[in-house]
């Protein structure tokens, strides 16, 4: 709620099933505080992990990653895909002050 006072929004992309998420929620006993999204496609295994750069095709499993996407849409690049923040944590934790991520 907090982010989300001062515009931010938290939206995870998982490879775990719409199923697997459920049950993670009724052991964490609520839902979670954001919007969580399954990155499945029977045709193409994690698709937006792999669109993002975050799919480790060698053991064919997908990598987590915080990106910061301003309101233009607009996402910090590196080597022609999506770049995640080095840091995620202390990120989050300057997002969560107040300051400029």
């Amino acid at each position: 709620p907090e982010l989300e006072a001062r515009g931010h929004q938290i939206i995870v992309v998982t490879a775990a099933t719409p199923f697997a998420v459920r049950e993670a929620q009724k052991q964490r006993g609520r839902p979670f505080p954001f919007p969580v999204l399954t990155d499945l496609d029977p045709q193409s295994p994690l698709p937006a992990h792999r669109e993002w750069g975050r799919y480790d095709a060698q053991r064919q499993l997908g990598l987590s990653g915080l990106f910061l996407i301003d309101r233009a849409g607009q996402v910090s690049f590196k080597n022609g895909v999506p770049a995640p923040v080095e840091n995620a944590e202390a990120v989050l934790e300057r997002i969560a002050a107040g300051a400029p991520p």
